[in-house]
């Protein structure tokens, strides 16, 4: 079965199923986004929501799979920390109150 990626993350993933919702354990092998790389594992659904999308709760990345999967994540993810005007908190978006 075909799916469109939606969300990737260490604990899971976000996708659009190419036909019927998902329910139950799955397995898994997709190519991480801008890689030829293919991620194998063990997963089980976690929502279906309204729209068709399916989350996907991982429970086991392959061994071989799993560095490589290790080190796209943690590229990315210092890839948009280094984003210019990321929004985050900053003195710009902190009030006080007072009593």
């Amino acid at each position: 079965m075909g799916a469109k990626l939606i969300n990737l993350s260490e604990g899971g993933c976000a996708i659009y199923p190419a036909g019927t919702a998902l329910s139950g354990p799955v397995t898994f092998k997709f190519t991480l986004p801008e890689t030829t790389l293919n991620i194998l594992g063990h997963g089980e659904v976690a929502w279906n929501k309204p729209d068709g999308s399916v989350g996907l709760r991982f429970t086991q990345i392959d061994a071989r799979s799993k560095p490589t999967f290790d080190v796209w994540l943690t590229e990315r993810a210092e890839r948009e920390l280094k984003k210019p005007n990321r929004p985050g908190v900053g003195p710009q978006n902190l009030r006080s109150e007072t009593a």
